[in-house]
């Protein structure tokens, strides 16, 4: 009995927590004094052995702009938003263009960016952001590339 009574509080506060939370994110993919070619994605961090949940994608447009908005029903937690830029720049071998994607991935999206709504409260505006040089937070993705490269 007392462990059924632990789950009713549980589902008490998962409910009365729960909503639609929202990030806004926009800004400029630069390779060099050019527009980057590639796209953006919005994830929800989450810890193993739960997969990152993608919250929204976007091409990045032919002068290098993106602006998406991400949304997900989280019952007890905040989300915990990355942003996750793919790109070609400075990506070859040779000047043959690498198979796989850069990644860029963002840290620590202060919460003042998260709305309780289904709408943007304040868009996280990140600026330009020159891919040219290798950032920090940068890896290779190489899973669905080569499909979107040949197929459009």
């Amino acid at each position: 009995l007392p462990t059924m009574k632990l789950l009713i509080v549980f589902l008490l506060i998962g409910t009365v927590s729960a909503g639609m939370q929202t990030l806004g994110v926009k800004g400029r993919v630069l390779c060099g004094d050019k527009p980057a070619k590639g796209f953006v994605r919005i994830f929800d961090k989450n810890r193993f052995p739960r997969p990152d949940t993608q919250l929204a994608h976007v091409d990045i447009d032919g002068n290098g702009n993106f602006q998406l908005v991400g949304s997900d029903s989280y019952p007890v937690f905040w989300m915990k938003p990355v942003v996750r830029i793919y790109h070609s720049c400075n990506n070859k071998i040779f000047k043959i263009e690498k198979p796989c994607w850069r990644k860029y991935e963002s840290k620590g999206i202060p919460d003042a960016y998260i709305s309780k709504s289904a709408s943007v409260g304040k868009w996280l505006d990140m600026g330009s952001i020159n891919m040219e040089l290798k950032q920090n937070n940068e890896d290779s993705h190489c899973y669905d590339n080569l499909l979107r490269k040949f197929l459009g």
